[in-house]
């Protein structure tokens, strides 16, 4: 009896660990896009000022804010 009671009291507590990760909702949040993540200046003459484009996308379905960018 006590076997089938230890059985029973595993299977509930494996129920309550593994089911949460079962269900989990979509992430509904922000999501950015950045189709290309680097640029090469290559060789630039001291003084000259270089100028690039990165193209941001939100493709989540909340707004998204970009609080700080910094050069890498």
């Amino acid at each position: 009896m006590r076997r089938v009671f230890y059985s029973f009291v595993l299977m509930i507590a494996g129920l309550f660990i593994y089911l949460p990760a079962g269900i989990a909702q979509p992430d509904t949040g922000p999501r950015i896009a950045i189709e290309e993540k680097s640029f090469n200046a290559l060789e630039v003459k001291q003084g000259a000022l270089i100028q690039h484009i990165f193209t941001v996308k939100n493709s989540g379905k909340k707004a998204l804010e970009i609080r700080k960018v910094s050069p890498g």
